[in-house]
């Protein structure tokens, strides 16, 4: 009677450790089969389209049209080149980045700008005469008495 009371313990046990074993494997499967969900979704976020633009360009559309220009650059990435003016403090906080943007007028003093809107972080990483390729969204252009003075971008 004995040996069976032990034989009978033996087998519930084994069936337990069989059923625990089973019950590892699947939340395994389950955490798997999630992790590869989160990682597809992650990897499917839909691509940013950068368009490549020179201030000239957008002097010259802003100049044009300011309505559809906005359309045109406002809220897009937008890449371009520029040599560093200055970096200068934004008193509603983060820095501003000035790029001499070039002379489109037969004034030799109405020079348009571009600033930037960096984190101080990233501002720090930029030097003052150095040129650099940006991508940036557009915010938008300050224009007056017939020239654009100044060409708004916020850093990503």
């Amino acid at each position: 009677m004995k040996k069976l009371g032990v034989l009978g313990v033996l087998l519930i046990s084994t069936a337990l450790l069989t059923g625990c074993s089973e019950l590892g494997d699947q939340s395994q499967k389950t955490n798997k089969t999630s992790s590869e969900t989160t990682q597809q979704s992650s990897s499917e976020a839909p691509e940013i389209k950068i368009t490549p633009v020179t201030f000239q360009q957008m002097v010259a559309d802003y100049l044009a049209n300011g309505v559809a220009a906005d359309e045109k650059y406002k809220g897009q990435a937008l890449e371009f080149e520029g040599t560093i003016k200055s970096i200068t403090a934004n008193p509603l906080g983060g820095s501003n980045v000035n790029i001499e943007a070039g002379n489109y007028t037969d004034n030799p003093f109405m020079k348009t700008n571009a600033v930037i809107a960096f984190s101080d972080e990233n501002a720090k990483k930029l030097v003052s005469g150095q040129s650099y390729k940006f991508t940036a969204i557009g915010n938008g252009a300050v224009i007056m008495d017939g020239w654009v003075n100044t060409l708004n971008f916020q850093a990503n």
